[in-house]
């Protein structure tokens, strides 16, 4: 089984990840962790992607990174899981950890979450996914769909 979540921020796109490696026993790779944390170039990252691609027969990849080989990804991926929560969602999923960890609320990160992270060209990426892919997308705008995914699956 080959898995892409992707997925407004505070979605929940980890913790469905984690859920399924652990259900499937299958290799996870979290793009959010790796990515960021690296200098290396886009075409360094390119060829680290590819390289786990060809080495996995299954996998989970979690995370958009729409430059960096989106669309092979979605095109070898079995299921596609576009989390779309509201912003709100998001926000209170954002604070509760914030708040579970002691950490200050960073007005940064929430302005990634209410503007930046749903323009609309991100809002463009994921419906020109779920035309291109009906057939393998499971879109998910609340978290009972999440725990019904979860049983299923």
């Amino acid at each position: 089984m080959k898995i892409a979540i992707i997925g407004y921020p505070y979605s929940g796109q980890v913790e469905l990840a984690q859920y399924l490696e652990k259900k499937f026993f299958c290799p996870t790779l979290y793009l959010d962790h790796i990515f960021p944390k690296s200098e290396a170039s886009d075409e360094i990252k390119k060829q680290m992607l590819e390289n786990y691609l060809k080495e996995n027969i299954s996998w989970v990849i979690e995370g958009s990174y729409d430059n960096i080989l989106f669309e092979k990804r979605m095109e070898e991926a079995d299921k596609i899981v576009i989390m779309r929560f509201n912003r709100f969602a998001c926000l209170f999923k954002y604070l509760r950890a914030h708040r579970k960890a002691n950490q200050e609320i960073n007005e940064e990160e929430i302005k990634e979450l209410f503007i930046n992270s749903r323009k609309k060209e991100h809002r463009k990426l994921y419906n020109k996914v779920m035309r291109q892919y009906s057939e393998k997308v499971v879109l998910m705008n609340r978290r009972t769909q999440v725990l019904l995914f979860r049983d299923i699956i």
